[in-house]
């Protein structure tokens, strides 16, 4: 039966996932469906001891599954969160959602943040009322708190995100495209990898860059990615230039387009200089 388990290796967040689900996946549906079906039989039979067994083989999946799940959707949340706001004694708030049908529920969500909090991926301390002068009173009388104030331990809070958020690398070796390989900007073109620039964490340049990579072949204009710093200075810092940016970037003042990737064969028909292109790449540190 495929599963999937949430757990921190060498003070890392992977999610191990067993190589047999993706052959047996088809069928998880399917089996969850008899037993749920021969449950029913059995309690009409009240027959409840295996009854009671078939609902915990289903469920023992099911809260596994939704656990990662859940995971994965505060991870997002945190991530977006960290792209699209600033504050100054904190780089983040997580909310938590309280409504009786909300996913992740309540209690998963504040699992989870202790559950990053203590493995130093986050640090974190809560938040009582949305009023920061009404929080000590509040924090007297209620429970549990309504979220969080977040700030992201480094490099364990990245490690995990391209851990559990890993670019998807394309297949084909006659396409060029960028990518983020252990926060370092990468260019893969002509069967190489080239070192473009290593961004500072949280900075304009890993703002931007991040964010285009994660919205690709989509007009974004800056009110969306919200960096101070104008988007050709950015280009040149993370040392995209030349026919390197002409090959993926259409860039204006406040809008940027990204295209990846890009396959050996168009670059002739978008204007782009080959030549050009290979000697700038050749003088780019190769990496593995």
């Amino acid at each position: 039966m495929p599963r999937e388990f949430a757990r921190f290796r060498s003070s890392k967040l992977y999610l191990k996932h067993n190589p047999k689900s993706i052959k047996s996946k088809a069928n998880t549906a399917g089996y969850c469906r008899i037993l749920s079906d021969f449950a029913e039989f059995c309690r009409l039979l009240r027959l409840d001891g295996i009854k009671n067994l078939c609902h915990s083989l289903i469920m023992e999946k099911t809260i596994e599954e939704q656990f990662n799940d859940d995971l994965r959707w505060i991870l997002s949340e945190l991530k977006r969160e960290k792209m699209t706001n600033s504050y100054s004694e904190y780089q983040a708030k997580f909310f938590v959602e309280k409504n009786s049908d909300s996913e992740p529920s309540e209690k998963n969500q504040h699992r989870i943040i202790k559950m990053l909090s203590d493995k130093k991926v986050i640090g974190s301390s809560p938040i009582y009322h949305r009023n920061p002068a009404l929080n000590k009173v509040f924090e007297l009388q209620s429970g549990a708190p309504i979220g969080y104030y977040v700030n992201f331990l480094q490099p364990t809070f990245n490690d995990m995100i391209d851990e559990i958020f890993p670019q998807k690398p394309l297949a084909n070796d006659n396409e060029l495209y960028l990518s983020i390989r252990s926060k370092k900007v990468v260019l893969h073109a002509f069967n190489n990898c080239f070192l473009l620039s290593s961004p500072n964490f949280n900075s304009d340049n890993e703002i931007f860059i991040s964010h285009v990579l994660e919205h690709p072949n989509k007009r974004i204009a800056n009110e969306e990615i919200r960096v101070k710093t104008n988007f050709h200075a950015i280009l040149n810092s993370l040392n995209i230039k030349g026919e390197v940016r002409k090959t993926f970037f259409s860039v204006s003042k406040d809008t940027v387009f990204l295209k990846n990737a890009v396959k050996e064969s168009e670059l002739k028909e978008m204007g782009i200089n080959i030549a050009k292109l290979k000697n700038e790449t050749s003088k780019l540190q190769k990496i593995q």
